[in-house]
């Protein structure tokens, strides 16, 4: 079995998959962009903005869980406008959880 890679790493990769930069990343949570750099770097853990930041990272740094089909669907819609996209998935994770802990 592979370990998970630290949350920090994660941050990093997703946002140079999005074409992010840290300031970029930084304003969409809203924080410095040291503070981004120090989640990067696993000086700290992004306790307080953790949702806001896999809401626009469009991943799950909690947990175990990795995007789904349709998560990775909604992420990857590029006509789709980033309120839209954010509202989208935060309705869609709400609904997969509540099937979650009713099944």
């Amino acid at each position: 079995m592979v370990p998970e890679e630290p949350v920090g790493t994660r941050i990093a990769k997703r946002r140079h998959v999005l074409g992010l930069s840290q300031e970029e990343l930084a304003a969409r949570v809203g924080v410095a962009r040291d503070t981004v750099s120090m989640w990067e770097r696993g000086r700290q853990f992004p306790h307080r903005h953790l949702g806001k930041v896999e809401e626009v990272l469009g991943i799950a740094l909690s947990g175990d869980t990795a995007p789904d089909a349709t998560e990775q669907a909604l992420i990857s819609m590029p006509d789709l406008p980033e309120d839209l996209r954010r509202e989208f998935l935060r309705m869609y994770r709400e609904s997969a959880a509540g099937r979650r802990s009713a099944g």
